[in-house]
């Protein structure tokens, strides 16, 4: 997994210079194709990706690995088997290394809603595993479980990434401090990719984005963004999402959630 660090520099809402960071180790290369396309019109390239993924996938495996800020500290990183499924929603995570408040969570849409909430099972790490052996139904948008995370777990996914990186060009575009662009190429896991910075306006946390800078990992070959990573005004890491041995399409059913 390439580092997510980068050289500290002059940024002004006239001029984005690039990020300089471990794993942008080429510039655009104009004779490849798929990068021209890239970098001519790199919304259409990201709309392109997630109809893409639309009409080809329904559901994959893969192994998360998450390091987020939260209240002001950078926690360790996360190490989760995922499973994932469009249709109903349905997410089963499984931590492997790092777990915080719990080792399992499963959610799928409807399955435990009521009076207009949803609901996941949690299976609890630590001590409170031991007492509550089958997990416990806790409300997906609970202050509590909302602050352990960055994001809901009902907006996990690739194509939920996608649709929160164009939405969000779509609303900034105008803007003097909004810019889009593909900057050359990279690897997550040893897998080509290609990578764009995205620049939200922001003025602290209570801005309207939940970044300053995105830097979005897509994969040549999947075109999902399999790598972003989220820095705010200070240019400090926000949030790490990298996805690795991803198998797509692998038939995941009722009785895998």
């Amino acid at each position: 997994m390439p580092g997510c660090s980068f050289a500290q520099r002059r940024h002004d809402s006239a001029q984005h210079g690039p990020v300089v960071f471990p794993g942008a180790a080429q510039r655009f290369d104009p004779a490849d194709p798929q990068e021209r396309l890239a970098a001519a019109d790199p919304l259409g390239f990201l709309k392109r990706c997630r109809r893409h993924y639309q009409e080809h996938i329904s559901d994959y495996r893969c192994r998360f690995i998450r390091q987020e800020r939260l209240h002001g500290i950078l926690t360790a990183k996360e190490e989760m088997d995922i499973r994932f499924r469009e249709n109903p929603f349905s997410v089963d995570v499984r931590w492997t290394r790092n777990a915080k408040l719990a080792k399992r969570v499963n959610y799928v849409a409807g399955r435990w809603a009521k009076n207009g909430r949803e609901f996941a099972r949690i299976e609890p790490a630590g001590l409170l595993g031991l007492l509550f052996p089958r997990g416990v139904k806790r409300d997906i948008h609970a202050p509590d479980v909302r602050a352990a995370a960055r994001s809901t777990i009902d907006r996990f996914g690739f194509k939920n990434s996608l649709d929160e990186i164009i939405t969000n060009c779509e609303s900034a575009q105008g803007h003097p401090d909004f810019a889009l662009r593909f900057i050359g190429s990279g690897a997550i896991d040893d897998r080509p990719c290609l990578i764009f910075e995205q620049w939200l306006p922001r003025d602290g946390p209570q801005g309207p984005y939940p970044s300053r800078l995105l830097v979005i990992h897509i994969d040549r070959e999947w075109l999902v963004p399999t790598g972003w990573f989220a820095y705010d005004d200070a240019r400090k890491l926000l949030g790490s999402y990298v996805s690795i041995d991803v198998e797509f399409n692998v038939g995941l059913t009722d009785e895998d959630f």
